[in-house]
């Protein structure tokens, strides 16, 4: 069976990207709204932005999947709407996929039967047809792959182009024999000791029947096979379809923790032929990394949000504005803004925990306010305000600059710089990489007073930590930026 290193780069690049305060997953911080005026909910997460990569949301409606896509909306948050399901639940999945790879939530399967129907598994992939090393075999020729989950099984399904699914070339005494496998890894355990598994339709007399097979090391050979368990087959509407048992898989001493961190499955289709002692690969599906998991949606009688504790800071020509938010539903906010003085400016939030109280902030480059406005929505039909009066303003000098912030930040390849100059000055920005090189000049010159946008384009530098130098005649700022490509 092929090492899945495809699996394990972006399992672990998944990882890296989040850190270590985050869940281990393609998609975090899962969250919806209430129901809109035109009966949709939003539902939101942070997923991984680089090049390739696209994002679905998958939703269950009269026993079916329906797949919407995810829209970018700010930073690293991607957004789609979907019908509001009528005094129900509604569960969601989500995929990112590329040429090379995809990351899934598979299908959960109610009915604990098997074999199970065919629409309730998710597909993997189509498998180009005629992608095979050895033409003459089309029975060995993948054209699509799927899998799906039981409370007692996992279940994969591959078809073919013939619709039949031979273990041999036939006669008397055979010279060939196939195998079709679904390989199995647990992404978090599998770097230690080099340990696979594998359900295996295949049948060389003697030497090897159907089962859950165990497989030591790197080389793809019958000797690194080693029978653990029984697996069932069926063959559907020209389909090959494979269970095994999930107490047998994860409780082997070699599997590791079970359910682990991520709950993630590496799942990797393969046909293979062995001949004169030679086993040998024919074709392969795409790799995929199957997150075990689900996302349900309950609408309930909307309780609209509570606002409470408004604090403010004033400090450096900038106040910082805060509101604690708490939703007895658990749902995010479409709406959350501050005015001030006829602006409005977007608050933001400390966490995305939205079943406790939540806290937000925003920056206002503003400090000789009279009076502030928070208003929030969790469904842009309703809203909930509360002002606030500053009672102990003063006049005082404001600087030059202020509210300085770029976004999004990690980026590929814009970023946009952003800040409010409060009277006309010549003003400079420049970025430079982490050996103090300067990369770009994106402003030298005299600026009138207002808001102020400026966007690098970094396609052509390398990924990694940059930093911009914001300076006036009296005043610098710098900040870090995070190209990842």
């Amino acid at each position: 069976m092929r090492p899945l290193l495809i699996v394990f780069m972006v399992f672990f690049l998944s990882v890296s990207v989040w850190g270590q305060d985050l869940e281990l997953s393609f998609w975090n911080n899962i969250r919806n709204s209430a129901v809109t005026l035109d009966d949709q909910v939003m539902i939101r997460c942070e997923t991984i932005e680089l090049p390739g990569l696209q994002t679905y949301l998958f939703y269950q409606e009269n026993n079916e999947w329906i797949q919407t896509s995810m829209e970018f909306y700010s930073g690293l948050t991607y957004q789609a709407l979907i019908p509001a399901p009528v005094d129900q639940s509604r569960f969601c999945r989500f995929r990112t996929e590329h040429d090379t790879l995809v990351a899934m939530m598979p299908a959960f399967i109610e009915n604990d039967n098997f074999p199970p129907l065919l629409a309730e598994l998710s597909e993997i992939d189509s498998d180009p047809f005629g992608d095979t090393i050895s033409e003459s075999i089309t029975a060995l020729d993948m054209v699509s792959t799927s899998f799906g989950y039981s409370d007692s099984r996992f279940i994969a399904a591959l078809e073919n182009t013939t619709g039949d699914y031979p273990t041999d070339n036939g006669g008397f005494i055979p010279t060939e024999f196939y195998f079709y496998i679904t390989g199995i890894i647990n992404p978090e355990n599998v770097l230690q000791d080099s340990v696979g598994y594998a359900m295996i339709l295949a049948d060389i007399p003697f030497v090897i029947d159907p089962g859950l097979f165990k497989i030591s090391g790197i080389e793809f050979d019958l000797e690194s096979f080693e029978r653990i368990g029984d697996i069932e087959t069926a063959v559907i509407d020209g389909q090959l379809v494979m269970a095994c048992d999930i107490e047998t898989l994860t409780g082997d001493e070699d599997f590791g923790i079970w359910p682990s961190v991520s709950n993630s499955l590496g799942i990797d289709m393969i046909t293979a032929q062995f001949s004169s002692l030679n086993l040998e690969l024919v074709d392969l599906g795409k790799a995929s990394l199957q997150f075990i998991d689900n996302y349900q949606v309950a609408v309930e009688s909307n309780i609209l949000p509570v606002l409470s504790d408004p604090q403010w800071d004033i400090d450096n020509g900038v106040t910082t504005a805060q509101i604690t938010y708490f939703d007895e539903n658990a749902n995010f906010p479409l709406s959350a803004q501050v005015s001030c003085q006829g602006n409005i400016y977007q608050m933001y939030p400390e966490t995305y925990e939205f079943q406790d109280s939540i806290i937000f902030n925003s920056l206002i480059p503003v400090t000789d306010w009279l009076e502030l406005t928070y208003s929030f929505s969790d469904n842009n039909i309703d809203f909930v305000e509360l002002s606030v009066e500053n009672t102990g303003f003063s006049p005082e000098i404001i600087p030059l600059i202020s509210g300085v912030e770029s976004y999004p930040n990690p980026f590929n390849p814009n970023t946009k710089i952003k800040f409010y100059l409060h009277q006309r000055s010549r003003v400079e920005l420049k970025i430079y990489n982490i050996e103090g090189a300067l990369v770009k000049t994106i402003l030298d010159q005299e600026l009138d007073p207002g808001e102020k946008i400026f966007n690098w384009n970094a396609e052509f530098s390398a990924s990694g930590l940059y930093f911009y130098h914001l300076k006036t005649k009296n005043e610098k700022y710098t900040g870090k930026l995070i190209l990842i490509k």
